[in-house]
């Protein structure tokens, strides 16, 4: 496998390469060609060209015969850089395949090309084992298509290979004179491929020729490319220095803020220590508020139960004071009555003794007493039922609300049973002064028929027995 000319090569390729990049390569766009460069090329001069033809493998009986292209050319320094080669490009001719590697000289202009000096140019040919394959089925082919006198004729000639046949001597001149026609066949058939190689090689030529003219125009642009580079380094280098200046001033101020830094980093682990302390403070605090909360809780219901227990013993208990209150005014309105009975006794009992001493006056005042008698009678028949329908009243409800007070309050029913004692001691009161005054009626009247002075006598004794 062998590499081709550069020139074709990039010719093929250059469509595939885009637009120029500095140190890139250049696209052509008449398919040119044109190698890829770095930015070393542009401290190298103007490139020159010089033109080695291939040189053909030796045969015996013949001289190798170079090819050089006419003109007065000098020789020109031949150096390595930039040295362009590449591999995968197409082949110049169906069975061969080409390597070239060339130099541009410096200093030189557009000079023609060199025998000596220049571009090295190696054509090198041989047959790929696929080539040979497919000749030889080719040659199987047309083998079996010929006849056999054409065969014999046409055998002698196909083979290109440079040694020589071998063939049977008929005589002491034959055998000569066949090999050297051989000999003028095969050379016959070498000049015609050479002359074709020479014609591409041409053309070839003319393509390196613009290949060079456009690497010049390359090279100006470089150079214009170059120098504004210089610039903008300069520019940079100028740049970099203050650049410098201001890292050491930089560096000072981060060494500051490291220091600051690193103090504040303490600070901040010293802070978030306390902070982990004041969470865990905070953790227990807020578990032991959750347990006080629950317990609260529990609290707070059996303090609103009790709340509404003793709001209803509150009720109960100032229904039963509302009671007793009631209790003692009628008590205290039964004992004014008494004592206002006791008053009316007392008048009685002076008016008896006005009678007992105006004896005059009898008959009037027993009239009068009579009456009062009558009225009283009257009084006390309506009070008492009255206060019959009251006894009856108050004591169902103080019998309900002894039963009650027992139940709620076994304290206060001793209370309450002083205000019963009370009670009962009114009435056996109040039935005793009834008894009195039947008593006082079922004396007075036999008194009343018999005289003034034993009447008066009479009803003072009655009234001043003790009551019972």
């Amino acid at each position: 496998m062998y590499n081709a000319l550069n020139g074709y090569q990039n010719g093929q390729h250059a469509q595939q390469r885009g637009p120029m990049q500095p140190g890139l390569g250049y696209q052509q766009p008449n398919n040119a060609m044109v190698p890829q460069f770095n930015m070393t090329m542009l401290n190298q001069p103007p490139p020159g060209t010089s033109f080695m033809p291939p040189t053909l493998p030796h045969e015996p009986g013949r001289q190798a015969m170079p090819y050089a292209p006419t003109g007065n050319q000098q020789p020109a320094q031949q150096f390595q850089q930039p040295q362009i080669s590449q591999t995968a490009i197409p082949p110049l001719m169906s069975s061969y395949t080409t390597t070239s590697a060339y130099s541009l000289p410096p200093n030189h202009g557009r000079a023609g090309f060199s025998n000596d000096t220049g571009i090295k140019r190696k054509l090198s040919i041989e047959r790929s084992e696929s080539e040979k394959s497919g000749k030889v089925h080719e040659d199987r082919k047309r083998r079996g298509s010929r006849s056999p006198e054409d065969r014999k004729r046409r055998r002698p000639r196909r083979s290109r290979s440079p040694t020589p046949v071998k063939t049977a001597r008929t005589g002491p001149a034959g055998g000569s004179v066949t090999a050297l026609l051989q000999k003028s066949d095969r050379q016959e058939e070498e000049i015609r491929r050479l002359g074709a190689e020479l014609e591409k090689l041409k053309s070839q030529h003319g393509l390196l020729q613009n290949e060079i003219g456009t690497l010049r125009s390359d090279k100006i642009k470089m150079k214009s490319d170059f120098e504004r580079a210089n610039r903008s380094l300069a520019a940079k280098n100028t740049e970099c220095e203050n650049l410098k200046k201001n890292d050491i001033n930089q560096k000072k101020q981060h060494e500051f803020v490291k220091t600051a830094l690193t103090k504040a980093r303490e600070d901040a682990e010293k802070e978030q220590k306390r902070a982990t302390e004041a969470v865990e403070k905070s953790d227990a605090i807020l578990s032991e508020l959750d347990f006080l909360k629950g317990r609260n809780e529990v609290l707070v219901k059996k303090c609103e139960e009790l709340i509404d227990k003793n709001r209803a013993m509150v009720d109960t208990k100032d229904e039963a004071l509302r009671l007793v209150e009631a209790a003692k005014k009628e008590a205290e309105i039964r004992e004014h009555e008494m004592k206002m009975k006791l008053d009316h006794i007392d008048r009685l009992e002076k008016d008896l003794s006005i009678v007992h001493n105006k004896e005059i006056l009898w008959q009037r005042d027993r009239e009068e007493m009579s009456r009062a008698l009558e009225t009283k009678d009257r009084l006390l028949v309506t009070e008492r039922g009255i206060l019959e329908k009251e006894y009856k009243r108050e004591k169902g409800a103080r019998e309900r609300l002894e039963v009650l007070l027992k139940k709620e309050n076994p304290e206060e029913a001793d209370t309450f049973m002083g205000l019963e004692l009370l009670n009962r001691t009114l009435d056996t009161v109040k039935t005793e002064i009834e008894e009195q005054f039947r008593i006082l009626r079922e004396t007075a009247l036999p008194y009343q028929e018999a005289g003034p002075s034993n009447a008066r006598s009479e009803f003072r004794r009655a009234l001043s027995e003790p009551l019972i």
